[in-house]
């Protein structure tokens, strides 16, 4: 199973120990340097936020349209003047 304690999980060699102590001493020592890349974190994930839901919404502003599925009704008639168009053409040519 998985390890219970912050303890445990140091002695685990998951190849995360220098993540693990890089995040002990930003938690329990924090100096200038820590505090300055935390804020440099967090700073960049509200610029990739914001950035994402603009591009989201600037995408669905500008999406293209599908036309609308016709009925049935409107296939048929749309089948039956192209049907009326082919036979006039049909006799069209039998006459010349």
């Amino acid at each position: 199973m998985y390890p219970k304690t912050s303890a445990s999980l140091a002695t685990v060699d998951l190849g995360w120990s220098p993540l693990l102590e890089a995040a002990r001493k930003v938690y329990f020592e924090p100096t200038e340097e820590a505090e300055e890349v935390l804020a440099a974190v967090a700073i960049a994930v509200v610029v990739a936020l914001l950035t994402h839901f603009f591009l989201d919404a600037v995408k669905q502003k500008f999406k293209p349209r599908l036309p609308r599925s016709r009925s049935k009704r409107a296939y048929r008639a749309e089948l039956a003047k192209l049907s009326r168009m082919s036979e006039r053409w049909q006799r069209n040519l039998k006459v010349r």
